[in-house]
């Protein structure tokens, strides 16, 4: 309860540096108090994106609804991790579109070819992205635009985890 308190301080500091005020007033009150099991595997979620706040923020967010997950500031760090830890199961990618290094078509592209059936969650605040996305986005390949609530973000991994 501790990280979370200290990380929310530190979110408070920085909100004119980021993007995402909307999500950070939407975390419900009860956040902490109860922690739900969204993932109903083990299968690992690895998440990039270059805005520090972000990871910070999805990390919680994932490990409240049960998952263990991975970040990276970049695709080429995050296909490091993934390689250096010999995982043989990508449950999910969650990816900003635009990042230095290696974006997430490219990034979504090498998961496909390591795990065809790996999940994948498109996160961007570009307002052309879903448009750039174009006949990608099916069952197992979504898109949320940033800032977005929790809710949403809830949301859009149960679909994904349930399809």
């Amino acid at each position: 309860m501790g990280r979370e308190r200290m990380l929310l301080q530190q979110i408070n500091a920085d909100l004119i540096s980021t993007n995402m005020p909307q999500l950070l007033n939407t975390i419900p009150m009860n956040f902490f108090q109860k922690k739900t099991d969204l993932c109903q595997t083990q299968k690992q979620v690895f998440f990039a994106d270059d805005e520090p706040i972000i990871c910070e923020l999805l990390s919680l967010f994932l490990d409240h609804l049960g998952f263990s997950s991975q970040s990276a500031a970049n695709g080429k760090e995050l296909i490091r991790h993934i390689q250096d830890s010999g995982t043989d199961t990508i449950g999910l990618l969650i990816t900003d579109l635009v990042m230095p290094e290696m974006g997430g078509l490219e990034l979504a592209s090498k998961i496909r070819q390591l795990q065809p059936k790996a999940k994948i969650l498109f996160i961007s605040g570009c307002a052309d992205d879903k448009t750039i996305l174009g006949n990608r986005l099916n069952k197992d390949t979504a898109f949320l635009r940033k800032p977005f609530k929790f809710e949403s973000f809830k949301a859009k991994l149960e679909e994904l985890v349930a399809a």
